[in-house]
């Protein structure tokens, strides 16, 4: 709505809201180090379960094919689909894979109390990552095609594919309990650079470095 606000430091467990709209300004987790870090290695063993397991047993004029997800990306591949197949993998590996070694890494890092090497770059990319995340959206997808599937073949889905709406819970938790100003406000204040607001200092919304 515009209004000019200035907060106060915020502790463990505490919002803060717009006093005019209500809208939600920034907000601190309960556990707001181990929190993320909890989540992020939960979503890596997750993201490993379902990439190994057996994703859905297709049955088509009775020849039968059991699919994991790197087979589904090798069936693309094989069918001259390999954009869809990079597609698929990126959105669904590479970004969750980097955005959970990166918050393990940031996290990790302000845990300890000393921030790592190359901590602002790593926590820029953390905070990118967020928007690549779209292993909710190929589960609904798959569902969307499972409705047309079934007309010509028999679909069995595997455990992959039940825990794959967990996975994705649990990767937009972890998003959520990335606080991005206050990830940048915690680095500055270990590393001793605390910037204080004034005429001349302005943030970037795009990666929040003053």
């Amino acid at each position: 709505c515009g209004l000019e606000l200035r907060l106060p430091p915020l502790k463990p467990g505490k919002a803060a809201f717009c006093p005019r709209c209500g809208h939600p300004l920034a907000r601190v987790e309960t556990n707001p180090f181990l929190l993320p870090l909890a989540l992020a290695l939960a979503s890596l063993v997750m993201l490993a379960v379902v990439f190994s397991g057996l994703y859905m047993h297709v049955t088509v004029l009775g020849l039968e094919v059991p699919l994991t997800m790197p087979e589904m990306m090798k069936v693309l591949i094989l069918q001259k689909s390999g954009f869809l197949a990079e597609v698929m993998f990126v959105l669904t590996f590479g970004a969750p894979f980097f955005f959970c070694l990166l918050c393990l890494y940031v996290y990790g890092g302000l845990l300890w109390g000393k921030p790592p090497p190359g901590v602002l770059r790593a926590t820029r990319w953390l905070v990118r990552l967020r928007e690549w995340i779209m292993v909710d959206v190929f589960f609904i997808s798959m569902l969307v095609a499972y409705i047309k599937i079934r007309t010509v073949a028999t679909v069995e889905f595997g455990q992959a594919f039940w825990l794959m709406p967990v996975w994705a819970v649990l990767l937009l938790r972890t998003a959520v309990a990335v606080p991005s100003h206050w990830v940048y406000y915690q680095i500055r204040r270990r590393s001793h650079e605390l910037l204080h607001d004034g005429p001349h200092h302005i943030c970037c919304s795009r990666c929040l470095f003053f």
